[in-house]
């Protein structure tokens, strides 16, 4: 696995320094996570000053960090998320990185000559400007589009009825995981980054995977359905929660697979670990969404990978068919009247009543338990009272961040299919793989947000907009390329 990295990304290897410092990031992370306070303070110091030297590590380590976000590190009185403290020292070593380093020259002026430490885009006038300020931020379109949704977030304040739940909801679901794209796309640059931030989502899914094994084996926090259906769920409070986590993570570590040889192996283990986790999660959603995912990644790696992908999932619908006549869970699905599916039915009535009476600026972050508990329920509904949000990637969006949120995920959207789109034919096999797995990732944020929450979790936003950085990077490392 070592040597495909090697033959298919170009660069030079770490340093020995680079590895000391990682080594230090690592070791200060688990300082500041799990140490006491005094211990932690060191750490939060050795941390900003190694991960100004070794970024990819700190933000690799945010990438693992997503499936345990709700284990709080206290701090006193309070309580942060252990992926809300790692991107916010993250944010402080990159400006600490940045006290010694300038914006580059391009920005302001075009430089007077080409050299080793000038952008790799260069010119005179606007053409100029526009390639420096890609060299800086990655992709402009997508920064900008980013800052619109951070903007369109702050608006939606003004139609908050909970002030305090849509101003918790601003910092941990648009500000730091937008945040962390501007990271991901200022601190790297290269492809070894996107694909290291590639295999951190895959790292942090088997990690949660056996962490399920294990719940799953000692009976601990296992959630017990119809007919007593065990469940895992990590350490999340659903295991639908896990199974939206799971879903981005499966479609990468496939798609790697398919893409990259030399790592085959660990990478089809690494798939395998992934997909039965997802499987004794009995989320249902997952599974239709991942395997509609799994579909068009064969689809886009060839003929025989589709034709074996669709004889797969030929078996597996007899498989799951069968098993709605056995299992209550699976067939609870298909009853209209009753169960899960008429729950969502219903919440999504009371979405569209809600949109009805707030069509613009929707009804503000984190506010639709509020509106759901005081007038919005129907009466049928009242088995799940608390619901805090709509089940449905438009409608959330739209009842959170108002139209203009909609059209902000509209456009994001379109530009990530045209930058795939217009990068995938003169991409190499590992750039393939990951945008590969991007799209997968995104078709899975997609489909399962169709049923299900898919973008105002922590986990979620995060992987959201990892995707995005990394096509930017990549996107950014191809222009590169061409322009030598």
């Amino acid at each position: 696995m070592a040597g495909a990295y090697d033959e298919l990304i170009e660069g030079d290897a770490p340093s020995r320094a680079q590895l000391v410092f990682g080594f230090l990031v690592v070791l200060a992370t688990v300082a500041i996570l799990v140490a006491p306070l005094p211990v932690a303070a060191a750490g939060v110091v050795v941390f900003v000053v190694s991960a100004s030297q070794a970024p990819l590590v700190a933000l690799c380590l945010i990438v693992l960090s997503l499936p345990f976000y709700l284990l709080d590190r206290p701090v006193g009185h309070l309580e942060f998320s252990p992926t809300e403290i790692l991107i916010l020292l993250s944010l402080a070593a990159g400006l600490f990185r940045a006290a010694g380093h300038c914006v580059p020259r391009g920005l302001l002026f075009a430089p007077a000559s080409e050299d080793s430490s000038a952008p790799a885009y260069s010119g005179k006038g606007w053409a100029g400007r526009t390639s420096a300020l890609r060299e800086w931020i990655g992709d402009p379109t997508i920064a900008g589009l980013v800052v619109f949704i951070v903007l369109v977030g702050v608006i939606s304040l003004t139609a908050s009825v909970a002030v305090h739940e849509s101003l918790r909801s601003l910092r941990t679901i648009i500000v730091e995981p937008a945040a962390f794209y501007f990271l991901v796309v200022t601190q790297v640059r290269d492809r070894r980054a996107a694909f290291a931030l590639a295999l951190a989502l895959v790292a942090a899914g088997v990690l949660i995977s056996f962490v399920g094994f294990w719940q799953y084996a000692t009976d601990q926090r296992i959630i017990t359905a119809e007919e007593a259906l065990r469940r895992i769920r990590g350490f999340y409070g659903s295991p639908n929660n896990l199974g939206l986590f799971l879903g981005r993570a499966l479609p990468m570590a496939v798609a790697l697979s398919l893409w990259w040889p030399r790592g085959r192996p660990w990478l089809i283990a690494a798939s395998s670990v992934i997909a039965l986790a997802l499987l004794l999660t009995f989320s249902i959603g997952a599974w239709v969404a991942v395997g509609v995912s799994l579909l068009v990644l064969a689809a886009l790696r060839g003929r025989r990978a589709f034709q074996v992908a669709v004889g797969m999932g030929v078996v597996g619908l007899f498989v799951v068919t069968a098993a709605a006549l056995r299992v209550p869970r699976i067939g609870s699905h298909f009853d209209l009247g009753a169960g899960t599916t008429f729950e969502r039915v219903l919440v999504w009535q009371s979405a569209l009543h809600m949109l009805a009476d707030h069509p613009i600026r929707g009804i503000g972050l984190d506010n639709f338990l509020y509106y759901y508990q005081h007038g919005y329920r129907l009466p049928a509904a009242w088995r799940e009272p608390d619901l805090s949000h709509p089940h449905n990637l438009v409608l959330d969006f739209w009842l959170s961040l108002g139209l203009p949120g909609l059209l902000g995920l509209g456009l994001l959207l379109g530009r990530l299919g045209t930058v795939v789109t217009r990068e995938w034919q003169a991409s190499g096999p590992m750039e393939r793989g990951v945008y590969a797995g991007v799209v997968g990732a995104m078709l899975d944020t997609i489909l399962h947000g169709l049923v299900d929450n898919s973008f105002f979790l922590v986990d979620l936003s995060v992987l959201f907009w990892l995707m995005f950085a990394i096509v930017a990077v990549l996107h950014r490392a191809a222009a590169c390329r061409e322009s030598r």
